[in-house]
């Protein structure tokens, strides 16, 4: 064997692993920069809230850009992650990306969509499975007749009641009887629940958000006045009887007190100074804006403060603002924080007045974030405070 024999032995495998690892390399790369079909993409995956809607488009081959076409996530959270991971999906040019942290569900939902979008991931287990969460609830066959039923609420002063009326076994009444719950709010979602209990004839519905006891509390009396079985007539006419016996004992009431009353010829001067006489204006909340502040979770960072700017116009709340970067540093991020902003939220959309202040001790918190979500409802009412 001569030297060049020698070479070519010892060479040739060299070469061939040389073969192999280019080869490896070659797939590996294109595996991360896949090359995709010009054209521009829609893609929905699920976020924090709701859905998160991208559009991708493709040049080149290339993601030259991705805009966020929907999201309904936390403002200044959710949507400041979703631009980050979309900033980091074109930059690598995968979707293999880390998540933002702190926003977790954002950031995966993100990724969903552009991989739907892509054509990386199929939507239909996702659109079947959301189908089948939200398909309605199949409706019941109720006997007829009239129904009453008690159960909590959210307030501890008293139960809700209904009476319910069936006919042709369908429900075609719900009446609230009594209800404690906090005004416009406890009340109102009373009432939307039993609006989608009649759409849907049916008590296995969804309860309604930020008022989860009061609705919860009106589904259990309607299953509870099913479970106490149908009313008599002459049980329906005892209590029509006993209403209209209370009726006519405060009208004799009136009468009396009217009948007291001085003679109606007293001197015309009285009767202007009477009429004269200013009436008393309610008191109401001073315009201007004002900064509370209370303790959230008692393990929070920096003595766990939540602070809030309420801003008061014509005598009712038009703008709560939560101190969001505060929130973060002091509550823990991604949680406690966001359990604040949805209070604050609530409060946004309830047109507090001075009179209904306490509407705000009825707003539903997130779960397991209690102590954050109270700190968030007391700093708003201590801001109220300067407010009277």
């Amino acid at each position: 064997m001569d030297k060049h024999q020698k070479i070519a032995i010892v060479l040739l495998p060299l070469l061939t692993i040389a073969i192999l690892a280019g080869g490896m390399l070659l797939i590996e790369r294109s595996t991360d920069a896949a090359v995709y079909s010009d054209g521009t993409y829609t893609g929905t995956g699920e976020g924090y809230n709701d859905k998160i809607t991208v559009e991708v488009k493709i040049d080149g081959g290339k993601i030259s850009s991705i805009e966020l076409l929907e999201i309904n996530d936390t403002p200044g959270l959710g949507d400041t992650a979703a631009m980050e991971i979309i900033e980091r999906i074109i930059a690598s040019q995968s979707t293999d990306v880390d998540v933002v942290s702190g926003a977790t569900k954002t950031s995966n939902g993100t990724i969903q969509a552009v991989k739907v979008a892509l054509g990386l991931q199929e939507a239909t287990d996702e659109e079947a499975t959301e189908e089948e969460a939200t398909a309605p609830p199949e409706p019941m066959i109720f006997e007829d007749g009239i129904y009453e039923g008690s159960a909590a609420g959210y307030s501890e002063d008293g139960d809700i009641k209904v009476r319910v009326e069936v006919v042709e076994g369908k429900i075609v009444s719900i009446e609230i009887l009594e209800i404690s719950d906090t005004p416009t709010i406890g009340d109102t979602a009373a009432e939307a629940t039993i609006e989608s209990i009649m759409e849907y004839q049916s008590t296995d519905i969804d309860t309604v958000t930020g008022a989860t006891v009061s609705s919860q509390g009106t589904i259990n009396a309607v299953i509870n006045a099913f479970s106490n079985g149908a009313i008599s007539l002459e049980e329906l006419e005892e209590m029509e009887e006993g209403t209209t016996e209370e009726v006519e004992e405060e009208v004799e009431v009136v009468e009396e007190e009217t009948s007291e009353e001085p003679n109606q010829s007293q001197s015309s001067e009285e009767e202007t100074e009477a009429v004269e006489e200013p009436q008393e204006q309610k008191p109401t909340l001073k315009d201007g804006t004002y900064v509370g502040e209370a303790k959230g979770y008692s393990e929070g960072y920096e003595g766990s403060i939540i602070r809030v700017a309420v801003t008061v116009k014509d005598g009712k709340v038009s703008r709560v603002e939560l101190d969001r970067e505060l929130a973060e540093k002091t509550q823990t991020k991604g949680f406690g924080d966001v359990a604040a902003q949805e209070v604050v939220d609530a409060v946004n959309s309830l047109n507090i007045t001075l009179e209904n202040i306490s509407a705000i001790d009825g707003i539903d918190g997130m779960t397991g974030a209690t102590e954050s979500t109270d700190g968030a409802k007391k700093a708003i009412k201590n801001a109220l405070d300067k407010a009277k």
